[in-house]
């Protein structure tokens, strides 16, 4: 995935800024235990480096005649990331940087098999390990918890996903006044298949933020909720392989620490191996 995030949050203190664009590679293997309990592994690797972006969103920006203030404002093609809280550099990235990122381990349990009127249910729980460096921004250096549950139901070519959950993570910051809460999220994802090979999909997303809203003092892009459109397609190229690929874009214009702007790419295969 290709993310650009601009945030400007300057003006006061806790100061927090981020101008930058990252480059995510993402491993992930699934093995199914059995029919309806699956294991899974993600190791991503991240790169951080000035944005490349930056012309293409500004010039949808200014065809749709909403261009940004800090936009209008930035350097092109740098990185600017940094979080001083009561005096204290909680992080400060200048320069690009590549390294591993936090890996994660998932399960998948089916507690509703899908009928005619059922929809399949599954509750899932994840394990993030500080495998990634705060000061690199690579990871958060703390260990992750995360609950949620997903459902789905498929009507002929039409098929419907929700789903939600929270993410309970440690506190990575050093200032005392800054402190990690529970984020809790939920989707709402439609999916319609053109032919046995291409489908298209559309997800709406809510995220909330890092830190409760009344956090005083308060850090905007860490306590602020957003909103996120994917407009994606998956192509069965072929047999066992499959391509999905996309945009997700911020429509609420919040000042959340989410990426303005996402392009995504990725590939599977499914392998039995009885």
């Amino acid at each position: 995935s290709e993310s650009n995030t601009l945030l400007d949050d300057t003006d006061k203190e806790p100061l927090f800024k981020a101008n930058t664009e990252m480059t995510r590679f993402t491993g992930r293997v699934k093995y199914g235990l059995t029919n309806k309990l699956t294991l899974g592994l993600n190791i991503p690797v991240v790169y951080i480096h000035g944005s490349f972006l930056d012309d293409f969103i500004y010039d949808v920006e200014d065809t749709v005649n909403r261009i940004r203030k800090d936009r209008r404002l930035e350097t092109r093609d740098q990185v600017d990331i940094r979080l001083t809280a009561g005096g204290t550099e909680e992080f400060n990235v200048q320069q690009s940087n590549f390294g591993v990122g936090d890996v994660s381990v998932e399960g998948m349990y089916q507690i509703l098999q899908e009928t005619s009127w059922i929809p399949a249910m599954s509750i899932r729980a994840a394990v993030k390990f500080p495998t990634g460096k705060l000061e690199d921004l690579h990871g958060s250096g703390k260990f992750d918890g995360a609950f949620g549950v997903a459902v789905q139901k498929i009507w002929g070519r039409w098929s419907a996903a929700t789903g939600g959950g929270v993410t309970i993570p440690s506190n990575p910051f050093k200032t005392s006044g800054l402190k990690a809460e529970p984020i809790g999220y939920g989707h709402l994802t439609v999916d319609m298949l053109l032919t046995p090979q291409w489908a298209l999909g559309i997800q709406m997303k809510l995220v909330g933020g890092l830190m409760k809203s009344d956090t005083r003092p308060r850090v905007r892009p860490l306590t602020s909720q957003s909103m996120e459109v994917n407009l994606g397609a998956k192509w069965a190229f072929a047999r066992n392989w499959l391509a999905q690929f996309g945009i997700v874009q911020d429509i609420e214009d919040s000042s959340a620490v989410d990426a303005d702007l996402t392009l995504y790419l990725a590939i599977g295969s499914q392998v039995d191996l009885r």
